[in-house]
């Protein structure tokens, strides 16, 4: 006889903590399996972990008997034989089986219990006068074989993807077979009994040892999720933050630009090389409406359905040319000379029209051709008939005094048409050439911001937007100089006595960045008092410092001397710089607005400085005048009378 311990209290504990312990597991892998992409033994183990589970739940509340050791026999081979099923490839478990075959196994091995509770007698014998039957027997050493299965698997996938899971299951599934092969050698209450049973008491160990493990893998995750989630916010808010300053800045563009072209009162429109139109303004806007806007020219100005054969959009214009055409019969039956200028729009090759009415003209030359037509016919009425030379000797002379009329007419509106041709080729080019210019420019700018954003914005807004800010910034700038070189006679103080040492002063202070950014030496003599508009003084002093530092020698230190000197009336001021120098060629061009020596990527600027000065000296009732060689600086002068 073998010694026996009967402790039911003590086994109900253990039993049922192992059914609550693989409960806990079958969660967390239910939870788990949604985020994993080969679940090897996500579907096997969660029905192993839930038949075994109630299984032993049942075993650990039932009274020692038939039934006590039939519930422990069918836990023990359910969870060994769904373990041993993670040998099956995983591409035999279909989605559909993975979501029903837990709940599956749920339903039977419940009616199973019930079964088994409601008809005992239905059982087969599982113990007989205190010794295990050889059916109990044969289940559980087919359970321990299916766990040493599944004991080998999972060491399998631990060696070729190193994982404490996979480790963990391993040990789960060796304790476990142990315990069933352990079942042979015991009988009811016998230490062989209690030994296997502290085999599956240390299986449980393991499996709340992982639990806390995945613990704490879920909250280190879910930390570092939100770490991620809080950038990725901070991330967001600044880029969107960027976005609507880019926006701001863009509708500014528009609306300055609106403005602009809305002031001129000729029509005009921007057409692409398809001949496709992409913008009218306000007086073209008035003629066509905006549904014009992505229709082909020819077909809203004329009515036709073919371009027109003498196009310049057929053989295109290059950036900077302007080509003129007279077209007739547009906009209702009238006459237009139409001067077109190449240019950049929104990243494509285009053409800005400019419209002149010239139907009055038309209308001039066609009277002009019938006077003259007429005219022929009455001499040829005047040879054939002697009687009427009297009536057509005044019919000639009235015709002769309307052809003169006509031609003088003619002739005015010739001289008005040309005056306006050349207004309307120097508004084209500046339009086309300075203008439009930072729009071209807005392609070298774009790529600089795709780096940056490359795949968090969509690709073509990221286009548009990139061309939008950096022509905003340099139409901005040039439209300042404009306005400043405009506002010298038409916002400018009254002329009264200052100080121009104070002048040079502030225009320093306004320079000091770039003073003191490139290593300038500025020196000077005294300056006088004179009667002028200290600002636009300020001004004057400022544009020559400023090109001073603008057009250094590149191996050389910067040195500016201001100096001043009586001659006559009026005071001499002079600027000498150590610079690129000037050529003589170029002393009455570099005060003409708009005009640059050096390419813009050289030297940056609008080329509007010298204009300003020259248009502010020459308001306070003086001349600016330079004197230079390449290579050897440059002094700029002015003169301003005495106070």
């Amino acid at each position: 006889m073998h010694p026996v311990w009967i402790y039911p209290p003590f086994h109900a504990v253990v039993e049922g903590g192992g059914a609550f312990a693989a409960f806990a597991l079958a969660f967390l892998i239910l939870l788990s399996e949604k985020h994993r992409v080969d679940p090897v033994y996500g579907v096997w183990s969660l029905c192993a972990l839930l038949g075994m589970g109630i299984l032993d739940l049942f075993h650990a509340v039932s009274s020692t008997g038939n039934n006590f050791v039939w519930l422990h026999s069918l836990a023990i081979l359910v969870g060994g034989l769904f373990f041993a099923l993670t040998w099956v490839p995983s591409r035999f478990i279909s989605p559909r089986m993975a979501q029903g075959l837990p709940r599956l196994v749920v339903v039977m091995t419940v009616g199973t219990v019930f079964f088994s509770l409601r008809f005992s007698e239905a059982v087969p014998v599982m113990v007989s006068g205190g010794n295990f039957s050889m059916t109990a027997r044969g289940l559980n050493i087919a359970a321990g074989l299916f766990f040493s299965m599944a004991a080998v698997r999972f060491m399998t996938l631990y060696r070729a993807r190193p994982d404490w899971l996979e480790l963990m299951m391993a040990g789960l599934c060796a304790l476990s077979g142990a315990a069933g092969i352990l079942f042979e050698y015991s009988r009811l209450w016998c230490p062989v009994w209690w030994w296997w049973h502290c085999l599956r008491l240390l299986a449980y160990f393991i499996v709340v040892w992982f639990i806390v493990l995945f613990y704490q893998r879920v909250m280190e995750e879910l930390r570092e999720t939100n770490v991620r989630l809080e950038r990725s916010n901070n991330e967001l808010q600044r880029e969107t933050q960027e976005r609507k300053d880019v926006q701001d800045k863009l509708r500014q563009t528009n609306e300055l630009s609106e403005k602009i072209l809305g002031t001129i009162p000729l029509a005009m429109d921007i057409v692409d090389e398809d001949g496709r139109i992409l913008y009218v303004n306000r007086v073209l806007e008035t003629i066509v409406g905006t549904s014009a806007i992505g229709q082909r020219c020819w077909s809203v100005y004329k009515d036709d359905k073919n371009q027109c054969t003498d196009c310049p959009l057929r053989k295109g214009i290059p950036a900077g040319q302007i080509k003129s055409l007279e077209v007739g019969g547009a906009f209702g039956g009238r006459a237009f000379q139409i001067f077109h200028a190449g240019m950049g729009y929104g990243g494509k090759r285009a053409v800005l029209e400019v419209f002149q009415d010239v139907t009055e003209r038309k209308h001039s030359e066609e009277e002009l051709n019938k006077l003259t037509v007429d005219l022929q016919r009455r001499l040829e009425q005047l040879k054939t008939s002697r009687m009427a030379a009297l009536n057509l000797t005044q019919d000639i002379e009235e015709a002769r005094k309307r052809l003169e009329e006509s031609r003088d007419v003619l002739a005015h509106q010739a001289q008005d048409l040309e005056r306006s041709n050349k207004d309307l080729e120097q508004f084209a080019y500046v339009a086309s050439h300075d203008l439009q210019e930072p729009l071209r420019m807005v392609a070298s700018y774009v790529q600089l911001l795709a780096r940056r954003y490359q795949g968090r914005l969509d690709a073509d807004a990221d286009e548009f937007i990139g061309f939008a800010v950096d022509g905003a910034k340099r139409m901005k700038d040039l439209l300042n100089d404009l306005l400043t070189f405009s506002r010298v006679g038409t916002r400018a103080k009254e002329l009264a006595l200052m100080d121009c040492e104070k002048a040079l002063e502030a225009a320093m202070q306004n320079l000091q960045p770039a003073i003191v950014e490139n290593g300038v030496e500025i020196t000077r003599d005294p300056l006088p008092k004179v009667r002028a508009d200290d600002i636009q003084m300020v001004q004057v002093f400022q544009n020559l410092i400023a090109n001073a530092i603008k057009f250094r020698k590149k191996d050389t230190a910067p040195r500016v001397h201001i100096s001043c000197r009586p001659e006559g009336k009026v005071f001499v001021f002079s600027v000498t710089d150590n610079g690129i120098g000037i050529a003589p060629e170029h002393y009455e061009k570099i005060f003409q607005i708009f005009q640059r020596l050096y390419p813009r990527d050289e030297y940056p600027g609008s080329g509007i400085g010298l204009a300003v000065c020259k248009k502010i000296v020459e308001r306070h009732g003086g001349r600016i005048w330079v004197e230079s060689a390449p290579d050897k600086g440059s002094v700029f002068y002015f003169s301003l009378p005495g106070s």
